[in-house]
């Protein structure tokens, strides 16, 4: 016989071990109720896989024909030992078989969630619950499962795109398995930001040169979200959030070259590279 694998039920299991099974599986299935006559034993095959359940075919030795069986979450019941035993077979090599836990119990749900939304991503912070067995979190978006298992209260969901409604669904997971129903909360991502900078200014003149002072005059770009040029001397900014399309300077020193630049900034701080502009002083 192939490889018996781990397998156990659990009040939810189902969200984190039946969808691994696929239909076609080779099982060893016992359960049911010698008491009810529901008692079944066999080899067969998983026929369909849903959140609730496992379908079976198998070759029943307990009364030695094939039937179909279905078996759910709620044929576990804690003190039943006969409905305590699934064996998945996954074909590597050794057996093993799984029982079923007493605990059923799912623990509360997370109670509140705080979000904050980028363009492209969102910080998710979770108030968790207080049972004593509680685990961990797993996190779906879009029912589509992104986070198996959150330990801790805070998970990053990044690869959003911006201005973008998403829905969410949590469930806490206590030691044994067992899952809440969930909590669901929806996010809209924001904008992305500009990243592009203004174009720079045009027709960059220095006149009214004299010994300590000069003026530069330029043409604003044409940007709607120009704002505001920045003047550097050299590496230096001598002057910020200029609206004016001229910029007198002063306390130079005479006979002395100087190269100035000035930079273009939008309305989301971006800047432009800059426009030299070189001179000398005059004695």
């Amino acid at each position: 016989m192939g490889n018996i694998a781990n397998f156990s039920f659990t009040a939810q299991a189902p969200v984190f071990s039946l969808t691994t099974i696929l239909p076609g599986t080779a099982v060893h299935a016992v359960g049911g109720d010698r008491l009810e006559g529901t008692f079944f034993e066999g080899n067969g095959i998983v026929t369909s896989v849903s959140r609730e359940s496992l379908e079976v075919e198998l070759f029943d030795t307990f009364i030695r024909e094939f039937q179909t069986v279905t078996v759910t979450l709620d044929d576990f019941t804690a003190g039943k030992t006969d409905l305590s035993v699934l064996t998945i077979e996954d074909g590597t090599g050794s057996e093993n078989t799984g029982t079923i836990p007493s605990d059923r119990v799912a623990p509360a749900d997370v109670t509140e969630v705080d979000v904050v939304e980028s363009y492209d991503s969102a910080v998710i912070t979770f108030t968790l619950p207080t049972d004593v067995d509680f685990h961990h979190l797993v996190l779906y978006r879009d029912d589509v499962m992104i986070a198996p298992s959150i330990i801790g209260n805070t998970y990053t969901d990044t690869e959003l795109y911006p201005e973008q409604d998403y829905s969410y669904l949590v469930r806490s997971v206590d030691t044994i398995g067992n899952a809440s129903e969930g909590f669901e909360f929806d996010i809209v991502t924001i904008a992305e930001p500009d990243f592009t900078p203004p174009g720079e200014v045009t027709n960059l003149e220095v006149s009214s040169i004299g010994s300590t002072t000069a003026e530069l005059i330029f043409d604003a770009p044409e940007d709607p979200d120009f704002d505001h040029v920045q003047i550097f001397n050299g590496q230096t900014l001598v002057a910020d959030s200029i609206t004016e399309t001229y910029y007198e300077l002063n306390s130079l020193t005479a006979s002395t070259a100087y190269t100035f630049t000035v930079k273009a900034v939008d309305a989301s701080g971006n800047t432009s590279t800059g426009v030299n502009i070189s001179f000398t002083t005059t004695l």
